[in-house]
């Protein structure tokens, strides 16, 4: 499939989660837009979703004039889409009903849906520990983190796709101190759109540091390590600011 139509496929599902529970929260609509320049669609692509990206029968007549996606295309979609279900913070069954029919349309039963979203929460755990580690890495640069770099922490690990026991050993992971290259090549080893995620988590904690500049710098090498288009990495810089 062009890449550019499985491009497209992401934003329109992840569109319609967004829309099931008949309000665009704020954080969907934010993660919407933030998708729309990870997928790196097209200029007039691009125009449209931006003019419509609140536009419910806009995504439906998308819906329906794309050709349908194949194979692993369709998963990735669905993957994303079940991501967004979680962008307000919580997950609702009009958000869970809608994943499945669309998942129905394209031929991917019950059964093959529960699999695979237990295999993406599964990640979900490993994706937290991953953003953990990062982050020690870059406020710490492989040694003990202060006081106050702890602190930061501990702010980021509640935004974290993990909840409970599990939240609190994320939470217990700031005592490990991680060099900044093993952190490289864990970034290096990510999939495209899990080190996007991956950084965006990590450079909320770039600014709250004592010493921004030097988080910054450590955070631009992990940035390096990745693949990224150099739009894509000049974004997440720029993030790193706020």
């Amino acid at each position: 499939m062009d890449a550019q139509v499985a491009s497209e496929w992401v934003l329109i599902i992840s569109g319609l989660i967004a829309h099931a529970d008949g309000i665009l929260e704020h954080e969907e609509c934010e993660r919407l837009l933030s998708m729309l320049d990870e997928e790196e669609v097209d200029a007039e692509t691009y125009s449209a979703w931006v003019s419509n990206i609140g536009d419910l029968e806009f995504l439906e007549e998308r819906f329906l004039a794309l050709p349908r996606p194949e194979g692993s295309a369709v998963f990735v979609a669905l993957r994303e889409a079940w991501l967004m279900a979680m962008a307000d913070g919580e997950r609702s069954e009009s958000e869970d009903r809608v994943l499945a029919d669309v998942a129905a349309r394209f031929g991917v039963d019950e059964p093959t849906l529960t699999r695979h979203r237990e295999a993406w929460g599964a990640f979900e755990l490993e994706f937290a520990e991953i953003v953990a580690e990062l982050t020690v890495a870059v406020l710490g640069d492989g040694q003990p983190l202060s006081d106050s770099a702890r602190a930061v922490f501990r702010d980021l690990a509640n935004h974290l796709p993990t909840e409970g026991e599990h939240k609190d050993e994320i939470v217990a992971m700031a005592v490990v101190p991680v060099a900044v290259a093993e952190a490289e090549r864990k970034m290096a080893a990510l999939e495209r759109r899990a080190a996007i995620r991956c950084l965006r988590f990590v450079s909320q904690a770039v600014g709250a540091h004592e010493d921004p500049a030097g988080a910054r710098a450590r955070f631009e090498r992990l940035v390096a390590a990745t693949e990224l288009s150099e739009r894509l990495r000049e974004q997440l810089m720029d993030l790193s600011y706020n």
